[in-house]
């Protein structure tokens, strides 16, 4: 169900994209079952990041095995929800860091979440590339059930931020229960990415 966000220009001439602007849009869905691994991706057009979470898929709660994906701080964030860490929060996060927020502004870029709970291992990706790689701290089940593209509307008493809003363009979203290789990820960016040409931004690894 898509809520308030409007139809705009994607990154194909002529072709479509939900853009998210005010602070309730979203796209509710709801994926049910319980995974051992998941691959999320997204064409995304960061216009701002004008709050400290940009949400991309987040399940309404942080229970165990729920996955929160987005940006944080510019920055892309993986979250899986779990038991207490040392730190006192409930699961993990997982980020990419040395990020230049400003990279992603006013462009189309492809994002991809890996998550493979058999080798206990997380890949981030953009535009096609890993960018990070991370042992799994708690490996259990993945759970999404009732979820949300764009945004995070249901507060799960923690005080973290509720509203999480994501502020650009979103033209193609893929969920995935199963583990891509980085082979696959790059056939899927090389097939998907509008421009020709080499990649002209080098992330780190």
């Amino acid at each position: 169900t898509v809520v308030g966000a409007a139809w705009a220009e994607g990154r194909w001439a002529g072709k479509t994209a939900l853009e998210f602007r005010e602070p309730s849009d979203r796209v509710r869905i709801f994926v049910p079952g319980e995974f051992n691994a998941l691959t999320l991706v997204a064409w995304v057009r960061v216009d701002s990041f004008d709050t400290l979470f940009s949400g991309l898929l987040l399940t309404d709660g942080f229970v165990k095995g729920a996955v929160h994906w987005q940006f944080y701080q510019g920055r892309l964030r993986l979250g899986i929800g779990g038991d207490r860490n040392p730190r006192g929060r409930i699961g993990t996060e997982y980020d990419v860091e040395s990020v230049d927020p400003a990279s992603w502004l006013g462009r189309w870029r492809q994002v991809a979440a890996v998550i493979d709970m058999e080798k206990r291992e997380i890949v981030h990706y953009v535009d096609g590339r890993s960018v990070k790689r991370a042992a799994i701290a708690q490996p259990h089940p993945l759970a999404l059930g009732k979820c949300e593209l764009g945004n995070w509307g249901l507060p799960d008493g923690t005080g973290s931020p509720p509203v999480r809003n994501f502020h650009g363009r979103m033209d193609e979203f893929m969920l995935f229960n199963q583990a891509l290789t980085e082979a696959e990820m790059v056939a899927l960016f090389e097939q998907g990415r509008p421009w020709p040409g080499p990649v002209a931004v080098a992330w780190p690894r």
